[in-house]
């Protein structure tokens, strides 16, 4: 591995690695018992983020190495989607994707300031260049009931909204710390009800927003008490709608209402803090498993998430 490619991507994602406090029993607040169930490896470098296709299939999107890595359901590797560079089909340090419906792959081709859009079975489909408008995007969400793509550009500290063909509609947000401002958006999420969840990673808190940019709520403020964020980087959508943050920092994962209100932090059957290394990128699969990114160790681990201790 290149030294300066690694080195690219963990400055996009901003991931510090001094510090991971000592493993320990979730003591003083409420544990939501997560089951180890397997990992997932297929010769990942850096991946970033993870989806599942509605028939089992796993989307890893392979940061250094330029791909889409898919696997089947049992994790067996049988294609993978792009390849490095700056070519029409090629990604250079990506770092977020989203699927539609139809299993088409939509990826945040962070390095070459573009959407680019595969068909399920990675067939090229098309471009969206960004590079005009200055963006870096280092995450894209599909809404299809709208229409529309949203995408987090950490250049320009907003969210751009395009049609699902890539022609620009508009943008919100810009540089700060007040309501609706960002520094460094990254990961996205979208829940049942349209509200768009955008990881707000430097002011350590996720906002909330309604599909037109109207901003709803927030999610999370600066620490690293239960209930506080550091380093926050993935965001997912439980099947009840619980909205769960890895932080990419403390290595844990925390588990909060729609409301912003505390639910609790991953544990081991055991009632230990799960403490995983640099948690990125989520996502759940049908069954309600929770599919997370760790990705300095180069793999995905996924976990059965139990009733409160």
């Amino acid at each position: 591995m290149k030294r300066g490619p690694r080195r690219k991507l963990l400055l996009v994602l901003g991931i510090c690695l001094a510090f991971l406090p000592a493993r320990g029993r979730s003591q003083g607040m409420e544990g939501l018992q997560a089951e180890h169930l397997r990992d997932v490896r297929a010769d990942f470098n850096q991946p970033t983020e993870v989806a599942v296709g509605e028939g089992g299939e796993i989307f890893v999107l392979d940061g250094v190495n330029g791909q889409v890595k898919v696997l089947d359901e049992r994790g067996a590797f049988p294609r993978a989607i792009g390849s490095v560079g700056e070519g029409e089909e090629q990604l250079r340090l990506p770092v977020g994707m989203d699927l539609d419906s139809r299993g088409n792959v939509y990826v945040a081709d962070t390095g070459n300031g573009r959407v680019q859009v595969f068909s399920i079975t990675g067939r090229h489909q098309r471009g969206i260049d960004l590079r005009a408008r200055k963006a870096r995007p280092v995450d894209v969400l599909v809404a299809e009931r709208e229409g529309r793509l949203y995408v987090s550009d950490q250049e320009g500290h907003r969210i751009l909204v395009l049609t699902m063909e890539g022609t620009f509609l508009s943008s919100w947000g810009e540089y700060g710390e007040n309501v609706g401002a960002f520094r460094f958006p990254g990961m996205m999420a979208l829940d049942g009800d349209r509200r768009i969840y955008v990881v707000d990673v430097l002011n350590t808190r996720i906002q909330v927003f309604n599909p037109d940019g109207g901003r709803i709520g927030q999610i999370g403020e600066w620490g690293v008490t239960p209930g506080k964020l550091f380093r926050p980087k993935g965001v997912a959508l439980g099947p009840d709608g619980t909205v769960y943050v890895s932080d990419s920092y403390t290595g844990v994962i925390q588990a909060f209402e729609q409301t912003g209100a505390y639910r609790g932090i991953l544990t081991d059957p055991l009632g230990r803090i799960l403490r995983l290394t640099t948690p990125v990128g989520m996502a759940f699969d049908r069954q309600g498993r929770l599919y997370v990114v760790q990705m300095e160790i180069n793999k995905v681990s996924v976990f059965r998430i139990g009733a409160r201790e």
